[in-house]
């Protein structure tokens, strides 16, 4: 699993790195659509497609706000503006089986209900719930 032990947040530089230390430099993935080998930044458009991960802005020391790709599918395919100067946040849901680190490198609580008082889990929680 090329996310495990990784940490839950990467900047976009780390992210495709990732991608083509552990993954690309192992297999040849097929994505429909693209002809030949994908490149690191096609396979970071389709996990983020596919809500692995989304886009996160640090908006104030203690607020950010997620990007998801219905929000902006435009993230990880533009050739001039490729991140919007997000970071990448594994989606919660992710993490515990990922065995993800905290942005400091340490393992993240695996008490299952972590995730019920957890920031981020909370955010989205209460996003959903506005129409």
């Amino acid at each position: 699993m090329a996310f495990s032990r990784e940490k839950e947040q990467l900047a976009t530089d780390a992210l495709l790195s990732l991608i083509d230390r552990k993954i690309l430099s192992h297999l040849t993935p097929r994505i429909a659509g693209i002809t030949g080998k994908p490149t690191s930044t096609q396979i970071a458009s389709l996990l983020f497609e596919v809500g692995l991960y989304y886009g996160r802005r640090q908006l104030t020391a203690k607020n950010y706000e997620h990007i998801s790709f219905a929000d902006s599918p435009h993230l990880l395919a533009s050739r001039t503006d490729l991140d919007s100067g997000l970071n990448w946040e594994i989606h919660p849901v992710f993490r515990q089986a990922l065995d993800m680190r905290d942005g400091g490198g340490m393992e993240i609580n695996r008490n299952p209900n972590y995730w019920l008082n957890h920031p981020s889990f909370l955010a989205d929680l209460e996003s959903a719930d506005t129409p």
